[in-house]
């Protein structure tokens, strides 16, 4: 005679043996051989959406203005006929051969822009801030982000911004807009996409790489070398 143990054992067991018939039975009842519609919801439910692929923008416009610098819009264009004047027409300053990039350029700014379109004048100062020898280096004052001032050997300036980053690196999602790195080429776009342009109201920046210990530390003044250790 079986024991009660065996006996409930054997119940259990024919429980289950039946509730798994009847779930195949449920799905074979489906004339389509689905499965049944609670089990089609419930998949639904946990599948996730597709992911829809966004059509990436390819700038039409200002790849042609890159391609072929000669395109303008004549929407933003100034009357040309109107009074122009530049610093050195003002102050009756005379363009020299002997004057320096840096004086051309600060005495041809006009009124509606900061170079004019018809001179290589721009070219020659971008390649005397990347290559010529600097003599002193001082910290500019206010702001929040580090700037120093860059003296050269034939008395120009230039104020340079350091690289805190990657330009390739993203902005973090969480972070307040204040306390971010202001990135070291952005400038560097600006004044290229505002000559594109032909607004030319950006002045001119460019990129330079600089060696600490002869560039930087063996020319600068106490507030920049505190900082070193």
């Amino acid at each position: 005679m079986p024991d009660r143990t065996s006996f409930g054992n054997k119940r259990l067991l024919n429980k289950v043996s039946h509730e798994g018939t009847s779930a195949k039975s449920l799905q074979a009842d489906d004339a389509g051989g689905h499965p049944p519609e609670s089990l089609r919801e419930a998949s639904s439910r946990t599948s996730k959406p597709p992911v829809q692929e966004v059509a990436l923008d390819s700038f039409v416009d200002l790849m042609t203005l890159v391609r072929n610098p000669r395109v303008r819009h004549s929407g933003h264009l100034r009357n040309t006929s109107r009074y122009n004047p530049t610093i050195g027409h003002l102050l009756d300053i005379e363009i020299t051969a002997n004057m320096t990039f840096w004086e051309r350029f600060q005495a041809s700014i006009a009124r509606d822009y900061l170079y004019s379109d018809v001179t290589d004048l721009v070219d020659d100062l971008l390649r005397d801030i990347a290559t010529m020898p600097i003599v002193h280096v001082g910290l500019k004052d206010g702001g929040t982000q580090l700037k120093l001032v860059i003296d050269y050997e034939n008395g120009g300036q230039a104020l340079f911004k350091p690289m805190r980053f990657p330009r390739d690196r993203e902005t973090e999602p969480n972070h307040f807009y204040f306390v971010d790195f202001e990135r070291h080429n952005s400038e560097i776009a600006t004044f290229h996409l505002d000559r594109l342009l032909g607004f030319r109201r950006a002045p001119p920046v460019v990129g330079r790489v600089l060696n600490m210990t002869s560039e930087i530390y063996a020319i600068a003044d106490d507030a920049i070398l505190k900082t070193f250790f």
